[in-house]
């Protein structure tokens, strides 16, 4: 479809060529001019395509006669229609209606055309990728797809009822190189691609486009939604509540929007007010403001710091004005009122309102801890995990200093850290000076500087860690005595009314340790304990040597000092021989921390030991276990009675326990792989871990790995009780058996086996036998016989 004047002239040359049928040579006067080439949409030329709706040129004909007749015939001949050329031998052919191949012909002698040309129907859609744009937004755009079987053409845009007029649409299209022609604007377009207009100065409203292709019949309409959705803004607490001095956090919330106006305080009531516009950077809808209740009504312009900063760095908050306090004045302890709107004009009205409460400051205490030297911090949590309380500093160690005091947050901020601000300032000081007074010189006072002081801040909760180290401090000895740190806020910096002091002591002392004379015995899990002067956390490393050149040996295990100073650790004397001379050494960093090692002597290995009186679960599904000593760790594995009555020692077994460390264990817990249903026998046996994997093989093994433990008679380590499951509710009846089991490579013999029931007295029954386990019966000897048994035949084999 063509723009309004030129659908005119269409129509017009069309009853003009349509009316000369009838009028037959009827002349009409400047008929030689309609015939003009710029008013074609292009040149008639042989074998071309061409557009339903565009106007053609040719010239050539006969200028005989007013002018030659031409005809137009479809691909069989048909006459389609006939026309009068101008006199001057031109003609404009409009090719309205016409679809498919066609051939221009002169009717008469004379030019003898003949021109081959098809037209084509255009195929045109335009559709709005959204429809609805917020123009009050961060995006104003809207996107348009144009669908077309045509490549390059251009097209008028108009609003249908005339409310966006040319120049508007003019504005919006810019991009696209749009060009304002009568109440349209022409854009040059291509089937599908996109064209994008920018609606931001249109007022909002409903509209209709109107997007006709400008040399066709094609057109099509879309509908564009534009609306003024300011959005919101809102605070996330009706109540913020801040120190005078420190930086409190206000965070706003805002939706359909990226921008927001805030006001602190009203000047009319509050005598204060700041104003500041907020922009959400990172797109997750809050921007939290962090407001600076130090320098706030500072307007001299000679600020280090900010009144107003983004908590994240991806955000913005930019101060538009301020009223300005007097000099050496802070904001008063007292609420002030706050609002927000979304955009970024303060005037407008607020869409939220919230309370700052100002409250007082303190400085309130200082105490004095340690942490270890080796400890590196970043924050002030690290250091909040590695302190200790103890203000006895051992040399090479941090002195750390925790201030509790709060409105210095902002003072901090504007002289980039607290450190800065006690350096710079002048009224804030801190010092560290020796107790002891010294006949007729001064008293020590310690440098504190950036070489040895750092200072790690938790604003959050008004803390401050003043942390020294003490091997970077000159001028101190072990024996100065105590030192006292003071921190004074003085009356001259605004933030106190009168000087402030807070203070605490701590000695330097050489770093030692002490160990406590070792009674260790040939097993694992041998402990080696002692006590040091390095901070808690610290670590040590406690060496043990061999002083026998039959029996050398270098044990070395890393240990943790602990809250007190204490620490410990396990050591492995399995392959040591009994009575063999030791030594204890403890070092830090390469350097011993005794006066002098420690000496021990290697005991006699206890040998591992099981108790068991018969204590299951109501259920039936776990047993415990009294006491298990097991010199090399390993595990307790509970059988039944078929260990017995069928020689099986792998399939009656019933369950084992977890992997149990060397040494002494309580009421340890096995969970059966089933329930018992029945009252029987149980029979817990120590075994060993000998491939040192942690996990049970027995059983996977068939006997290779982790075989029971054994005692000084070769006997398997074990023990037994009779336990009732079910309804009867009676207490479980335990049944103990002496049993001696000798075993060799040749054979198994049962020296002597004694049973005993047990009663509720004292457990003592009668019995010939002195050696074995206490208290065994009948058929822990035989299980006890069959365990030795299957060890000699595996040595056997």
């Amino acid at each position: 479809m063509t723009s309004n004047t030129e659908k005119f002239r269409g129509l017009f040359l069309a009853a003009l060529m349509v009316f000369s049928v009838f009028a037959g040579s009827v002349a009409f006067a400047g008929s030689a001019a309609a015939a003009n080439q710029v008013d074609a949409d292009e040149n008639l030329n042989n074998g071309e395509t061409y557009w339903q709706g565009q106007v053609l040129y040719e010239d050539g004909f006969n200028t005989a006669n007013g002018g030659e007749d031409y005809q137009i015939r479809d691909e069989d001949g048909n006459l389609v229609r006939e026309r009068t050329a101008d006199s001057d031998g031109s003609a404009l052919i409009s090719t309205s209606g016409l679809e498919g191949d066609y051939t221009l012909t002169t009717s008469s002698s004379g030019s003898n055309k003949s021109v081959d040309f098809e037209v084509a129907v255009q195929d045109f859609n335009v559709t709005a990728d959204d429809g609805e744009v917020n123009i009050a937004g961060d995006n104003t755009n809207e996107t348009f797809n144009i669908d077309s079987n045509r490549g390059s053409f251009t097209v008028n845009v108009s609003e249908a009822d005339g409310d966006i007029d040319a120049s508007e649409l003019e504005t919006a299209f810019a991009g696209e190189g749009a060009t304002a022609v009568g109440d349209n604007v022409q854009i040059q377009v291509s089937g599908g691609t996109t064209i994008e207009g920018n609606f931001s100065q249109i007022s909002a409203g409903e509209y209709t486009l109107d997007v006709e292709v400008n040399d066709t019949d094609a057109a099509d309409t879309v509908d564009l939604n534009l609306t003024r959705d300011t959005g919101e803004a809102e605070f996330t607490q009706s109540v913020v509540t801040e120190n005078v001095g420190d930086v409190a956090e206000v965070t706003v919330e805002l939706s359909n929007s990226d921008q927001g106006a805030i006001t602190i305080g009203d000047f009319e009531s509050d005598g204060y007010q700041a104003n500041a516009t907020v922009t959400d950077g990172d797109g997750d809808g809050e921007v939290t403001v962090r407001f600076n209740t130090y320098t706030a009504g500072n307007t001299s312009g000679n600020l280090n710091s900010f009144v107003v900063e983004a908590a994240d760095s991806d955000d913005d908050v930019t101060l538009q004005n301020q009223s300005a306090l007097s000099a050496n004045a802070l904001l008063a302890n007292t609420t002030y009122d706050m609002s927000v709107r979304s955009g970024t004009d303060v005037s407008t009205d607020a869409s939220d309102v919230a309370t700052l409460n100002l409250r007082s400051r303190s400085t309130d205490e200082l105490t004095i801890g340690t942490a270890p030297g080796s400890e590196d911090f970043s924050e002030a949590s690290d250091v909040v995990s590695a302190i200790s309380d103890d203000n006895s500093v051992a040399e090479g160690d941090y002195i750390v200093h925790e201030l509790d005091a709060s409105g210095l947050a902002g003072i901090a901020a504007e002289n980039d850290g607290l450190f800065n601000a006690i350096a710079n300032n002048g009224n804030i000081t801190l010092t560290v000076e020796q107790d002891r007074q010294r006949p007729n010189r001064p008293q020590k006072e310690l440098t504190l500087g950036s070489q040895n002081t750092t200072i790690y801040s938790d604003t959050a909760n008004d803390s401050y860690y003043i942390v020294v180290d003490s091997e970077q401090l000159n001028n101190i000895d072990v024996d100065d005595g105590s030192y006292t740190t003071t921190l004074t806020v003085g009356e001259e910096t605004v933030l106190a009314s009168s000087d402030e002091e807070v203070s605490d002591s701590f000695n330097l002392v050489e770093p030692t340790a002490t160990v406590q004379p070792p009674e260790v015995e040939a097993n694992a899990g041998q402990t080696i304990q002692g006590q040091s002067s390095l901070a808690a956390g610290s670590q040590v490393t406690i060496r043990v040597q061999s002083q026998s050149s039959a029996n050398p040996f270098l044990l070395e295990q890393r240990a943790t000092v602990q809250d007190g100073g204490s620490f410990s650790a396990d050591f492995d004397f399995s392959e040591a021989e009994e009575g063999t001379n030791f030594t204890v050494d403890v070092r830090e960093s390469g350097s011993s921390l005794l006066d002098e090692a420690q000496a021990g002597t290697v005991g006699e290995a206890q040998p591992a030991q099981i108790s068991y009186s018969g204590g299951i679960s109501d259920d039936g599904t776990v047993v415990t276990v009294d006491e298990v000593f097991l010199p090399n760790g390993g595990f307790v594995t509970v059988h039944d009675e078929t260990l017995v009555s069928e020689d099986d020692a792998f399939g009656s077994v019933l369950g084992t326990s977890e992997y149990l460390e060397a040494g002494q264990h309580s009421d340890v817990q096995v969970e059966l792989d089933g329930a018992l249903n029945e009252s029987q026998t149980l029979i817990p046996m120590a075994h060993q871990d000998t491939n040192d994997n942690q996990e049970y093989d027995f059983v996977d093994s068939e006997g290779e790995e982790d075989v029971p433990y054994t005692d000084e008679n070769d006997e398997a380590v074990l023990d037994s009780a009779d336990v009732e499951v079910g309804d009867s509710g009676e207490d479980n009846e335990t049944t103990t058996e002496d049993t001696t089991t000798e075993t060799t490579t040749e054979e198994t013999t049962t020296e002597e086996t004694t049973t005993t029931e047990a009663t509720d007295g004292d457990g003592d029954g009668d019995s010939d036998n002195d050696g074995g386990q206490p208290g065994f019966g009948i058929s822990v000897a035989i299980v006890a016989l069959i365990a030795a048994a299957l060890l000699a035949l595996r040595r056997q084999d």
